[in-house]
């Protein structure tokens, strides 16, 4: 975890050691975000909402697809293609990437 610490340096003479005195340190980067996400994960289940009773089950293939591409390439024709050889029966959602 990264963390962004404020405060001084300090000399102990007695020792003749050099030390840190952090006055405030806060989260950054991915250690926040952990951070947030673990807090978010514990919410979530006090409410309950990880319950076995929510769960549902995976489908073995997909009924719906959504694909983000150009409209105006060939790479949606090769994607058509594909799922129709592969599933045959699906609804797709075309999202323009532009």
């Amino acid at each position: 975890m990264k963390v962004l610490a404020r405060g001084g340096v300090t000399l102990y003479l007695r020792k003749g050691e050099y030390q840190i005195v952090i006055k405030y340190m806060e989260p950054r980067g991915k250690g926040a975000l952990l951070l947030a996400f673990e807090q978010l994960k514990k919410k979530l289940k006090v409410e309950g909402l990880f319950d076995v009773k929510y769960k549902k089950p995976i489908p073995f293939l997909p009924s719906k697809i959504g694909v983000v591409t150009s409209l105006g390439g060939a790479v949606l024709h090769d994607i058509i293609n594909v799922l129709n050889r592969r599933f045959g029966n699906f609804h797709l959602i075309i999202n323009p990437a532009c």
